[in-house]
C-alpha cells in the first residue's frame, strides 16, 4: 500500500516451494520483482523419536501446522510411525483453512473436529490460539 511501482524494483526473498505467486501479483501491479529463493526446506524421512515416544504416550495434546505442505508431511509421517490414529487425536492449529483443508482430507475424524484456524496466516494469530 505504501510502495509505488516507479520508486525501484523490490526483492522477493522465499523458500523454493512457495505459495501463491506473489512475485507474479506484484508485477501485474507494475512493480518489477526479483524472486530469490533463499532456503529449501527439506522433508525429514520420519518424525523425530521424541515426537514418536510422545505421542505413542498420549502426553501431546496438538500440533503446529504452518502451512498445507507440512500438515500432509505430518500425517504422512504419523502414520509410517504407525501413529495415525495418535496423531488423529490432537488438536490441529492451523496458519490458514488451506491447512486444515489439506489435513482435513487425510484425517476427517476425529481431527476435524478439533481444528483451530488463525483468524490470519501469520504466526502471532496462530500462536494466539494457544491462549486459554
Amino acid at each position: 500500500r505504501r510502495l509505488k511501482p516507479g520508486n525501484g524494483p523490490l526483492v522477493h526473498l522465499s523458500g523454493k516451494a512457495a505459495a501463491g505467486d506473489l512475485t507474479g501479483s506484484l508485477e501485474q501491479l507494475g512493480f518489477t520483482v526479483s524472486r530469490v529463493v533463499a532456503y529449501d526446506a527439506t522433508a525429514p524421512v520420519s518424525l523425530p523419536e521424541t515426537v514418536v515416544a510422545a505421542l505413542d504416550r498420549g502426553v501431546l495434546d496438538g500440533v503446529l501446522l504452518f502451512s498445507p505442505r507440512s500438515a500432509l508431511l505430518f500425517a504422512d509421517l504419523a502414520e509410517k510411525a504407525g501413529l495415525g490414529d495418535e496423531a488423529a487425536g490432537l488438536t490441529a492449529y492451523c496458519l490458514s483453512q488451506a491447512v486444515a483443508d489439506a489435513l482435513g482430507a487425510r484425517f476427517p475424524e476425529p481431527f476435524s473436529a478439533k481444528f483451530k484456524v488463525a483468524s490470519a496466516p501469520e504466526t502471532p494469530h496462530l500462536l494466539a490460539l494457544l491462549s486459554p
